[in-house]
């Protein structure tokens, strides 16, 4: 659908230049422009949904703990 837009938006373009419609012609550039700045908007907001979706699951790696055989964490032994 994009890539039939920015058909449509060229020979747009390109017709207004040949008659002469200036304004026309840059109105269709400018449409073109914040076209693009929105979908890269979309584009943004639906990878912070997807980066939102995977800080939800939980990951946790299940870990052995490993407890001192003397009985005194935190000491190194020499």
């Amino acid at each position: 659908m994009a890539k039939l837009a920015y058909v449509i938006g060229t020979l747009l373009f390109v017709l207004f230049l040949k008659d002469g419609h200036f304004g026309l012609a840059f109105a269709v550039i400018a449409l073109g422009v914040l076209g693009g700045l929105w979908a890269i908007w979309r584009h943004i907001q639906a990878a912070r949904e997807r980066e939102a979706q995977q800080w939800q699951v939980d990951v946790t790696i299940p870990m052995k703990l490993r407890h001192p055989k003397d009985g005194q964490a935190g000491k190194s032994s020499k």
